[in-house]
């Protein structure tokens, strides 16, 4: 509605008031129907989330996870030809949503790494944790190239840890002189660019080798940044 100027002196009838408290009192209500519109649909998307999430917990045991198996629908590698000899080292993160104790690291390699003459490969894998995605220490890691030789889900354990909602967790890796470079499970292209900085990110810099960072910064202006989100889990 409109509201009625007035002179200064005027007396304000009952006919001016009314009309204004009406006003009021629907706008008030409206307000409140929103208000509990909007708190039943989050409270919809809470419960859409967990369930969400859940199947992977439930068929798989993955407490945490990237992104779930099944958006994992592409392929990415991580390294270059043997001629090169360096690798992409490659980083991934997100923001833990809730409070969580975990022990083990998977990964899957949708493709085997080999290499067929005397320059063998080497690949390195390290699982951090920390208070955001650009202050992250390794909390667990591995090497050794028969970790990358054969297709599967790849897991690697390190000591029990309790990670809190709103903590980050990490992953960072890198293979080297590998003729056949190890390739790994991902989301397509451009699906989670809009989450960089605040959930999942993913990054990479080439040609690198080990050792891996220590801590590890996913927002240093050294990386570039992925345009696939690698699956990992942690369980």
């Amino acid at each position: 509605m409109t509201l009625p100027t007035r002179s200064d002196g005027y007396t304000i009838t009952e006919n001016d008031w009314n009309p204004l408290v009406e006003a009021t009192n629907t706008n008030t209500d409206d307000i409140s129907a929103n208000a509990s519109d909007i708190s039943a649909h989050s409270s919809r998307l809470d419960t859409l989330e967990a369930a969400y999430t859940s199947y992977d917990h439930a068929l798989y045991g993955d407490k945490l996870s990237s992104v779930s198996r099944r958006e994992a629908t592409s392929t990415e590698t991580t390294t270059a030809s043997d001629d090169a000899g360096e690798g992409y080292l490659t980083a991934f993160g997100l923001i833990v949503p809730h409070t969580v104790t975990v022990s083990e690291l998977r990964m899957y390699l949708t493709g085997a790494a080999a290499s067929t003459d005397a320059d063998s490969g080497t690949f390195d894998i390290g699982v951090y944790r920390g208070p955001s995605l650009s202050d992250m220490a390794q909390v667990g890691s591995d090497f050794g190239a028969s970790l990358v030789t054969s297709t599967g889900m790849l897991m690697i354990t390190f000591s029990e840890i309790t990670i809190q909602a709103g903590e980050a967790v990490g992953v960072e890796m890198v293979a080297t002189n590998f003729e056949t470079s190890p390739i790994w499970a991902t989301t397509p292209a451009a699906t989670h660019t809009g989450l960089v900085n605040a959930q999942n990110h993913s990054v990479y810099q080439s040609a690198q080798s080990y050792p891996l960072d220590d801590p590890l910064n996913l927002n240093d202006s050294k990386w570039t940044t992925a345009a696939k989100m690698f699956w990992f889990a942690l369980a």
